[in-house]
């Protein structure tokens, strides 16, 4: 459930079924260089430069989302799309906006392409 707003679709958890689990994680998101290394393992052709810049990409996108500038966070498979579109078709612009951007709300594609432009140093109008 979510208790900010952002998705009003979703309902907060009520206490007592929250009561059944036992204990509560939090995970973090990868690091950049692992994330990096495990695009070059997924995405066969990817060069280490365009690995690093995914995975910048996708850490800038999500420090936007966690700062609530957006509400769509990048995923591993988002950024895994994006980087095998970026190696078969030979064009960043496209593979952001068909993996990424397309996906987003109106406010979310503004700030993603922000984003992608300085990330990918390619304008993203």
């Amino acid at each position: 459930g979510d208790d900010t707003g952002l998705y009003p679709a979703c309902r907060v958890l009520p206490a007592p079924f929250m009561n059944r689990f036992g204990s509560f994680h939090v995970a973090k998101y990868m690091d950049k260089d692992t994330e990096s290394m495990t695009l070059k393992r997924l995405v066969a052709g990817l060069s280490d430069g365009e690995a690093t810049m995914c995975a910048q990409f996708a850490e800038e996108a999500r420090t936007a989302f966690l700062q609530q500038r957006t509400a769509m966070p990048v995923s591993l498979r988002n950024l895994t799309a994006l980087a095998q579109k970026w190696v078969d078709h030979k064009d960043v612009k496209f593979a952001v906006n068909t993996s990424v951007i397309n996906g987003a709300s109106d406010l979310d594609k503004s700030v993603l392409r922000q984003l992608a432009a300085t990330v990918f140093d390619v304008g993203m109008d």
